[in-house]
C-alpha cells in the first residue's frame, strides 16, 4: 500500500530531471553554440555556397583580397560578403529540434550549403546545411556535420547567381586623387592638371580668353572612375574586337604614381539596307512606325592600368567589359563642354569725355 506512492514519487522527479535537463540543454546550446563564431572567420581564405547543383567558390589571396575564383577569377564586392557573413554572425542557435533521419529528411537539410575553409585544409573549419524556414520565424539547420537539427534564428538565405557577387566598379579611387587627366576630345587631346590635391586643374591646351569649366571636368571624370559594368564579353569576340578599333583614350594618373588608360568605343551602327533606301517622301504608316530601330552595338570600355598589382589585371586578360550607354553619351564631343571662353571687357567708348571739351 506504501510502495505506490513511492512510484509516483520516482516518476515525478524523473520527469522533473527530464525537464531540468532539457532546459539547461538549450540553455548550453545557445551559449555554447552560436550559429558562427567571429574568431572562425579570422583564419577563412575559402568560402563555398551551394544550392543544389549550384557551387559559387569565393578565395581569399596572401594580400587579403577576395575573387570570385569560378567566374574569371574577378574581385569580390565586399557588401554582399560582409553581409552574409554579419547575418551568420548574428543569427544564433534556438534550440535542438530532432536527430532523427526521418523527421531530419523532412526538413529539407542541405538543399543550401555554407562551408569555410582555412588555409591548407582538407575539411571545412565551419559547414552549415540549411534546411526549411519555419512559418512562423526561423530557419532549420545542421551545424557541422552534428547528427542533430537545430532552430536558428531568423532567415538565412545567399545568392548564388556569381555575378550578383562580383565589384563592377574597377577604379577604387577618387577624383581627388587625380593629378592629370589626358582626355581625347574628338580628335584633340586635351591636358588638364593640377599640383596638389583638390586644387582647381590647369591646362597647357588653354587658348587665348579660354578657362577650363571645373563643374564640366569633374562630372566626367566622376563619370569614368564610378562606371559600373553591366555584363562581360570574351575578350577577342567579334563585338568586343571590332569595338577596340573605334575607342578614345582617357588617361588619369594619380598622385600616388599610378596610371590608368580608358578606352571606351562601341563599333559603328550599322543602319539597315529598308532604312538606307527609304522614301522620305512617303508618309509612314502606323505598322512600320513602331518598327523598332536599329539596337545599338554594345559600349565597352579596355582599362590598361600601370600598377602590376592591381586584381583585375589577370581578368582583363580574357575578358571585356560591356558599360550602360550613358558613359559612352558623356563623353564630350568639343572643347566648349570642357572649356569656356572668359568674358570680354566691353570696348572703351572712343568718344571725347565731356569734360575735355573746350568752348569755342
Amino acid at each position: 500500500m506504501k510502495a505506490k506512492p513511492l512510484w509516483i514519487l520516482v516518476i515525478a522527479l524523473g520527469v522533473l530531471t527530464f525537464i531540468l535537463y532539457q532546459i539547461n540543454r538549450r540553455s548550453t546550446v545557445n551559449e555554447a553554440l552560436p550559429l558562427l563564431q567571429p574568431e572562425v572567420v579570422e583564419n577563412v581564405t575559402r568560402i563555398q555556397l551551394q544550392e543544389k547543383e549550384a557551387v559559387l567558390t569565393l578565395e581569399k589571396n596572401a594580400t587579403g583580397l577576395w575573387s570570385v575564383s569560378d567566374y574569371y577569377g574577378l574581385p569580390v564586392d565586399l557588401n554582399p560578403l560582409t553581409a552574409l557573413i554579419n547575418r551568420l554572425i548574428e543569427n544564433s542557435l534556438i534550440r535542438p529540434v530532432t536527430n532523427q533521419p526521418e523527421r531530419m529528411e523532412q526538413l529539407k537539410l542541405g538543399k543550401n550549403t555554407i562551408r569555410f575553409w582555412g588555409e591548407g585544409n582538407e575539411t571545412p573549419l565551419w559547414e552549415l546545411n540549411i534546411g526549411k524556414n519555419r512559418p512562423s520565424g526561423g530557419t532549420f539547420v545542421q551545424l557541422n556535420q552534428a547528427t542533430e537539427v537545430f532552430l536558428a534564428e531568423g532567415d538565412i538565405y545567399f545568392d548564388i547567381q556569381k555575378e550578383r557577387w562580383v565589384d563592377k566598379k574597377i577604379l577604387d579611387f577618387t577624383s581627388d586623387a587625380i593629378a592629370q587627366a589626358d582626355l581625347q576630345v574628338s580628335e584633340t587631346k586635351l591636358t588638364f592638371l593640377r599640383e596638389n590635391s583638390g586644387r582647381p586643374f590647369s591646362s597647357p591646351d588653354l587658348q587665348t580668353g579660354e578657362q577650363v569649366q571645373q563643374d564640366a571636368l569633374n562630372h566626367f571624370l566622376s563619370t569614368l572612375i564610378n562606371a559600373r559594368f553591366s555584363s562581360i564579353a570574351y575578350l577577342h569576340d567579334p563585338d568586343p574586337t571590332e569595338a577596340r578599333q573605334h575607342t578614345l583614350p582617357f588617361s588619369l594618373a594619380l598622385f600616388n604614381g599610378d596610371r590608368y588608360t580608358l578606352h571606351i568605343g562601341r563599333k559603328p551602327i550599322q543602319r539597315s539596307e529598308k532604312e538606307e533606301t527609304k522614301d522620305e517622301t512617303t508618309l509612314e504608316t502606323d505598322s512600320n512606325a513602331s518598327e523598332k530601330a536599329t539596337a545599338a552595338p554594345p559600349v565597352f570600355i579596355f582599362y590598361e592600368i600601370s600598377n602590376p598589382q592591381n586584381p583585375w589585371q589577370e581578368p582583363l586578360k580574357k575578358i571585356a567589359l560591356i558599360f550602360p550607354d550613358y558613359i559612352y553619351n558623356q563623353i564630350p564631343k568639343n572643347r566648349s563642354q570642357l572649356m569656356t571662353v572668359t568674358a570680354t571687357p566691353e570696348a572703351t567708348d572712343q568718344r571725347p569725355d565731356s569734360t575735355q571739351l573746350q568752348e569755342p
